[in-house]
């Protein structure tokens, strides 16, 4: 994924960054160094977490605060 660079979303308006928090595929993995860099743009995942359906359960409650403006 050479060329990929996060960054861009950094100037996203809030609806537009919360579609592309939502389109990330998500990635279980012992620790966030296991993703190269570029795959961090286009790929969801928490250090440690392993199973599937928690890391889902933490996407969908990260997407809800932030459509909902919460923290």
């Amino acid at each position: 994924m050479p060329g990929i660079n996060a960054g861009f979303a950094m100037t996203l308006k809030p609806e537009a960054a919360i579609r592309y928090f939502e389109g990330k595929h998500l990635t279980p993995t012992f620790s966030w160094k296991d993703l190269e860099d570029e795959a961090h743009a286009v790929q969801f995942t928490v250090a440690g977490i392993l199973k599937l359906d928690v890391l889902n359960d933490i996407h969908q409650g990260l997407t809800q605060a932030m459509a909902n403006g919460t923290t």
